[in-house]
Order: C-alpha cells, then sequence, then structure tokens
C-alpha cells in the first residue's frame, strides 16, 4: 500500500470563507420571499456559500492530488503528516538582487489557516479518509521568487506521508 502523496497546485491558494450563513428565501405564490422553514419545525434551511474563486481552488486540489494518487490501493490510513508550503504573490516593491534568492518568509494574506481548512476540507475522501486522521505537519508561508530567481508563480506544495506505528 501506498505511504505518501506528493503534489503541488499552481495558483492563488484560496482560504476557507467565513461564516457567512443566510437563510435560504423562496417567492411565494403572492410574489413575497420568505424564509424556508424546516419541515415541522420553525428553524430556518440556512446556506454557507463558498465564493466561487475557493470552489474552483479546492477542485484544482483534487485534481493535482487525484494525478498522482488514484486512490485504487485505498486511500491512506492511520495518522497522517501533512507539509504545506504557500507561495504567495511577491509585492512589486520587494526586490530580491542576490542568487539564490532568500526564503523570505510571507506575513500578508491569505490567512495560513483559513488556507489550511480549505485544503484539508478538499482532501477529505481524494487521498485521507477524514481531516481527523491530519496528526503532525508544518505550514510555511513564503514569496515566490522574482523574475530571474526560478519558479514565479504562486503555488501550494503538499506532501502527505502516513506516521509509521
Amino acid at each position: 500500500m501506498r505511504q505518501t502523496c506528493s503534489f503541488i497546485v499552481y495558483g492563488r491558494a484560496r482560504p476557507q470563507a467565513q461564516n457567512r450563513s443566510m437563510p435560504l428565501m423562496k417567492a411565494g405564490a403572492d410574489g413575497v420571499k420568505r424564509v424556508v422553514m424546516r419541515e415541522g419545525t420553525n428553524v430556518p434551511v440556512m446556506l454557507h456559500p463558498n465564493p466561487r474563486d475557493t470552489v474552483n481552488w479546492r477542485s484544482d486540489v483534487k485534481a493535482a492530488a487525484l494525478a498522482v494518487f488514484d486512490g485504487s490501493s485505498g486511500l491512506l490510513e492511520g495518522p497522517l503528516r501533512m507539509d504545506v508550503t504557500i507561495y504567495v504573490e511577491r509585492p512589486k516593491n520587494r526586490i530580491w538582487k542576490t542568487r539564490p534568492m532568500p526564503e523570505v518568509h510571507c506575513t500578508a494574506g491569505p490567512d495560513r489557516s483559513n488556507v489550511m481548512k480549505s485544503l484539508e476540507d478538499a482532501l477529505q475522501g481524494v487521498v485521507y479518509h477524514n481531516d481527523k486522521q491530519l496528526a503532525d505537519g508544518r505550514v510555511r508561508k513564503l514569496y515566490c521568487a522574482g523574475p530571474g530567481h526560478g519558479d514565479v508563480r504562486p503555488r501550494t506544495e503538499v506532501s502527505i506521508e502516513v506516521i509509521p506505528a
């Protein structure tokens, strides 16, 4: 059984949307919109929308994972370690003249923990059964290299491995 999975997702990492719940509204026969209630209760049906770019990025994550991990031998089992490096686009006013470019940690958005929530949810059922299996790992946020210093594209590098017993 395969014990590791490593892949790269190109494009800006998209964080999990903050909780923006709203009740489902539906127009009645008279044309007036009303809150839809759960059958037999006074509890409204709630929507928890994610922005389209987050949904698209999650699809890219799944596609990149499936390209290297087909799951034919089953999903990863047991405790897992997930190491993630998020490369954020370099601000135009940050220029590095040294070669190779130094590793510069990013303090700008997106929020690291929200990106991890989005990433963990996207990989659930694709690489592992449940994100509760993630027991260890490292998350880093770095600026991309500038032109002439290597890969300049924003990307997310993910490495998942089973922690031996």
